[in-house]
C-alpha cells in the first residue's frame, strides 16, 4: 500500500526545504500519529498488527505530504512536479547504467527538451547539470559513509574506469582550479602523481582533494 502514495514533494529534497517545522502545520501535527505508531508497535497484541502499522504510517506520510503542500510554491505545476519525481526516481535506479539525458527523456516518453524545461523549472539546473550534480554527491556518500576502493565506487557510479570517475569527480568539484589559484607550492607535483597513479589512489586522496576545495 505504502508504494502507491503519491508523495512528490516530502522527498523532494531538490525543490522543496527537508524539514517541517510544527508551526507550519497550522492546527495539524504529526506527534499524535508517531505516539500512536510507537504505542502499536510495542503492544503486546500482534493481531493484524503489521496491517495497523502500516495504515498509521500511511497517515503519517500524507501528513507530511500536506504540510509541504502548505508550505510550497502555489504555482508549481502539479504535472511537471509528477514529470521531475519520474524523473528523480528514475535516475536513482538507473544513474550507474547511462548519465545520457536523453536516455531519461525517452524513458519518460517526453522530449529531452520538455524534460529541460521541467528540471531547469524546478531546480534552476539544465538536466545534464542536476544529473551531473547527483552522481558527485553519489560518489561523495560513497567515499565518506563506506570504506570501497576507488574501483569499487566508480563501478558502483557507473563509470568503466577508475580514472574516468576521479577526472569527473576533480572536474565537478573544481578541485584543479582551485588548487591552482591557491598557488600551493605542490600543485604541480600533486596533480602529476594524481593523473599518473589512478592505481594506487584511494578514498583518503580523493576526500583529501575534497577538502582542500572546501
Amino acid at each position: 500500500m505504502l508504494s502507491n502514495l503519491n508523495l512528490n514533494r516530502l522527498f523532494n529534497y531538490h525543490i522543496e526545504a527537508p524539514v517541517i517545522h510544527q508551526k507550519e502545520m497550522d492546527n495539524d501535527n504529526l506527534i499524535s500519529i508517531a505516539n500512536n505508531l510507537r504505542n502499536e508497535y510495542t503492544f503486546s497484541n500482534d493481531f493484524r498488527k503489521s496491517e495497523i502499522l502500516s495504515n498509521l504510517l500511511h497517515v503519517l506520510l500524507l501528513k507530511a505530504e500536506r504540510a509541504k503542500e502548505n508550505q510550497s510554491v502555489k504555482d508549481i505545476n502539479l504535472q511537471w512536479l509528477e514529470k521531475f519525481t519520474a524523473f528523480k526516481d528514475m535516475l536513482e535506479m538507473e544513474y550507474a547504467n547511462t548519465r545520457n539525458s536523453r536516455d531519461y527523456a525517452s524513458k519518460l516518453f517526453i522530449s529531452y527538451k520538455f524534460l529541460n524545461d521541467i528540471v531547469k523549472t524546478l531546480t534552476g539546473k539544465t538536466v545534464k547539470a542536476f544529473i551531473d550534480d547527483f552522481v558527485t554527491i553519489e560518489i561523495k556518500r560513497y567515499l565518506v559513509t563506506t570504506s570501497l576502493s576507488v574501483k569499487e565506487i566508480s563501478y558502483k557510479t557507473g563509470f568503466e574506469e577508475p580514472a574516468n570517475m576521479v577526472r569527473f569527480f576533480q572536474e565537478k568539484n573544481n578541485i584543479y582550479t582551485t588548487q591552482i589559484s591557491e598557488n600551493k607550492n605542490n600543485t604541480r607535483l600533486h596533480f602529476y602523481h594524481f593523473y599518473h597513479h589512478f592505481d594506487n589512489l584511494n578514498t583518503e586522496a580523493l576526500l583529501h582533494l575534497c577538502s582542500i576545495n572546501n
